[in-house]
């Protein structure tokens, strides 16, 4: 598809105004190096349109002519007659530019070669070889185990020899979602298009998701499949079994694979297991020549998994779908939280490792690691017997929390340096692991034959307890240590929270995180920012790149596919009908909210959604309509279902709508899982009532700091944070409804507030605009009457 521009998209279907705008926007703003926020609403095809407008501008500015050659760089030396008969994107080219693209070209036939060499794993041909299997002898020896010299502190361990990805400076598209799943769509969606021919893409992710080896995968946590991982290869570096997956030609294998066929993480997973190369370290290999990389926001907003996939973001375009929460993942991610029994059992581990090891460590060690207890002792001494001056929930600073713990004599730098240096995590990881397989092995015998202590394989005794006793087989210490590490921060951007409730825990509370995405903003040539639900743009704009300027950021608010004719949204007037916190439990209220719902029960055909503003009001008011009798009445005109935590009641609410004549109603939360990651399109929702106003709770000791901490920079901006969040909630829930074209709904607003024009401006503009006042229960029959009597 090529526009008035002259762009082809390449977009697979004849494109919507709407698909079309984005595109050319979006082409727009990448060709200017901008920081763009794009608000399309959902079911507008939105994915499809970031896809092919992103790699049209790829394409088109990364390819090289046929016939063109270095020596034709300059128009002087090759007869042209004036620079008119040079494309306006040559005349930028630099010896540089074309250098890294003949890198490229230069690669990309060097992977041909290698796919030529590698044929008897391909095509057709990997079916027909057998699966790597484990005996149990190579089981065991595949374990993570490690002989006490290479626990030793003092051992020098070198780090692995993974081998550097080749630099290659050629732009990519980096797309960020924030789940593998919604990864996965993303990646069938690029599937369907014509650049998916010419074009090379993988979905990257961490080694949990991408390892094969059922030794390392099966292991609770990143850290230990991670140290699990460098070990088994530094074990192969010594002679020693290592991972029967991690073998360069296996590897090259996978990764030509995955190249040559655009494999999904299923494909790519299935296809490792077959051949026997390591998918995390095959689409590593891959990254270089991916034009398009599909990965969770974790990898890239953490500048340290940055680090370890190596992924350079240097003149990089990054892609943020499904951003409306963006700041607030960038801030979780980067406020690190430990409880009472993580450090409890961290520190049983770290004194049992010290106390086999005292005797045979040097001075140095000896020293560190007394400090290293020293610190968690502190921190578990918080919690456990708090301190007069605590509350039950407490906000600190860093440097008064330092005082709290009387632990300033400790250089936590150096202590950190100690701990990287000797690789402690990998080390105690491994004793814990061994004493573990140990006493299994032994049977848990200690006086076996008569022999104690050490003999017959029994374990020495720490303390009067057995060495191994305590020891869970999961480490919590890389989020003991993360926090630690938090704490050498001492910035007026964050907080200590510390929570003696019924959970003790403490955490490092990022309130700013612009200096996590400056980076990011300063390597990429450009950012794009997208969602349904974006608005206000300006809080974006002040939460993580306020000192850009503002001709730099390109915003723009698409509208719907949808007809005029397709949806229509109520607001109901009557000032009485409030439901703030102090009034929603008044029987009154919660009868009248009954009659207004019996209206959309006898009006709204098929599936009816209504969501309340937290469980505990949805809790209340099913205990009302049980107490008046009115639940009996609503279950007979629509099948009740009710969203509860860890249960899967769509699944029971969708399958009961797919008899044609059924009729059903559903009570969600929004803030939930219903609210967020649900399509309601068609008969499953044919009206979205949202009754009150879903705020946080204002007394939350995290959002009264981030809400201080923004009224502190500028006045007024906390409150404005605290509205959006709930209006960005609600808008989220109602995108639920509306997945495509030809799909129709209506919406109720079940709460006076949402018709004040403050609030009401809030809300996404194609809901807004079409909405009808109600001041009575009959003014809403009728309004959905003459609505459904167009379909």
């Amino acid at each position: 598809m090529s526009n008035g521009s002259g762009v082809d998209f390449r977009f697979p279907f004849t494109p919507y105004d709407t698909q079309k705008q984005f595109m050319e926007e979006l082409y727009a703003t990448l060709n200017e190096g901008k920081i763009g926020l794009f608000e399309s609403p959902t079911g507008t095809g939105k994915t499809l349109s970031l896809l092919c407008g992103s790699l049209a501008w790829l394409h088109n500015t990364s390819k090289l002519p046929d016939d063109y050659s270095r020596d034709s760089a300059a128009p002087s030396q090759n007869g042209l007659k004036n620079e008119s008969d040079v494309p306006s994107w040559l005349l930028d080219e630099t010896d540089e530019d074309f250098h890294l693209k003949e890198l490229r070209e230069k690669q990309l036939f060097q992977l041909k070669q290698l796919k030529e060499k590698l044929d008897s794993y391909q095509r057709g041909k990997l079916k027909r070889l057998l699966p790597v299997t484990s005996t149990p002898e190579t089981k065991r020896s595949e374990r993570v185990e490690s002989d006490d010299e290479e626990l030793l502190l003092d051992t020098i361990t070198p780090a692995a020899a993974e081998e550097e990805d080749p630099p290659i400076g050629v732009t990519k598209v980096f797309y960020c979602s924030r789940t593998h799943s919604q990864l996965n769509q993303v990646f069938e969606e690029f599937r369907r298009t014509a650049w998916a021919r010419d074009m090379h893409c993988s979905l990257l992710g961490g080694r949990r998701a991408l390892c094969v080896n059922p030794s390392v995968g099966k292991l609770p946590t990143d850290a230990q499949i991670s140290d699990a991982c460098l070990f088994l290869q530094r074990s192969r570096s010594r002679g020693k079994p290592g991972c029967p997956f991690h073998a360069k030609e296996k590897e090259a294998a996978v990764c030509s694979e995955l190249l040559l066929e655009n494999l999904a993480i299923e494909d790519l997973l299935r296809t490792s297991r077959v051949v026997g190369g390591c998918p995390y370290y095959a689409a590593r290999r891959a990254v270089p020549y991916l034009e398009l990389v599909l990965l969770p926001y974790n990898l890239i907003l953490n500048e340290k998994s940055r680090e370890a996939l190596g992924l350079d973001l240097h003149n990089q375009v990054v892609v943020f779908d499904e951003a409306h929460n963006l700041s607030s993942a960038l801030s979780e991610i980067h406020s690190p939280r430990v409880t009472r029994d993580m450090l409890a059992l961290s520190l049983r581990q770290l004194e049992a490792y010290h106390a086999r090891y005292a005797d045979r460590l040097s001075s140095l060690s000896h020293s560190f690691l007394i400090h290293l207890q020293t610190v968690l002792r502190a921190l578990l001494a918080v919690l456990t017997s708090p301190p007069p001056a605590l509350g039950r929930v407490s906000v600190l600073r860093t440097d008064a929390f330092l005082r709290l713990l009387r632990v300033e004599d400790i250089n936590l730098f150096d202590l950190l340096r100690f701990v990287a240096a000797k690789r402690i995590l990998f080390k105690l990881n491994g004793f814990v692991d061994r004493m573990r397989g140990e006493e299994s092995e032994g049977g848990g015998k200690s006086e076996g034959g008569g022999k104690s202590g050490n003999e017959g394989g029994g374990k020495r005794e720490i303390g009067g307890k057995r060495e191994s006793e305590g020891l869970a087989p999961i480490s919590h210490f890389p989020a003991v240590l993360a926090f630690i590490g938090a704490l050498t921060s001492d910035s007026e951007d964050t907080k200590i929270v510390v929570d003696c409730g019924n959970t003790p825990f403490v955490q490092l509370l990022l309130l700013n995180p612009e200096s996590h995405f400056e980076t990011i903003i300063q390597d990429a040539r450009s950012v794009i920012i997208t969602g349904g639900t974006l608005q206000p743009f300006e809080e974006f704009h002040s939460l993580l790149f306020p000192h850009i300027a503002s001709d730099r950021i390109h915003s723009i608010s698409l509208p719907h596919v949808l007809h005029a004719s397709h949806v229509r949204s109520l607001f109901i007037t009557p000032s009485s009908f409030h439901f703030d916190y102090a009034s929603r439990g008044n029987p009154a209220l919660l009868a009248e909210l009954t009659k207004y719902l019996s209206v959309l029960y006898d009006a709204v055909p098929r599936g009816l959604v209504v969501f309340f503003p937290s469980f505990s009001f949805l809790q209340l008011y099913l205990r009302h309509l049980h107490t008046s009798q009115q639940f009996a009445r609503l279950n007979q005109k629509k099948r009740l279902f009710v969203e509860e935590r860890g249960k899967d009641v769509f699944s029971e609410y969708a399958s009961f709508l797919r008899e044609p004549s059924a009729q059903a109603s559903l009570f969600a939360v929004v803030g939930g899982k219903l609210s967020e990651g649900i399509n309601f399109s068609d008969d499953l929702g044919r009206c979205i009532a949202i009754v009150g106003m879903p705020y946080p709770n204002k007394e939350d000791v995290v959002l009264k700091e981030r809400m201080q901490y923004m009224d502190a920079r500028k006045p007024g901006s906390g409150q404005q944070f605290y509205s959006n969040l709930c209006i960005k909630a609600v808008n989220q829930a109602i995108g639920r409804a509306f997945r495509h074209k030809d799909d129709w709904a209506s919406v109720v607003f079940l709460d006076c507030r949402y018709a004040q024009p403050a609030i009401r401006q809030g809300l996404t503009s194609w809901i807004e605009k079409r909405g009808v006042v109600c001041s009575s229960s009959s003014e809403v029959a009728e309004a959905l009457r003459s609505f459904y009597e167009l379909f």
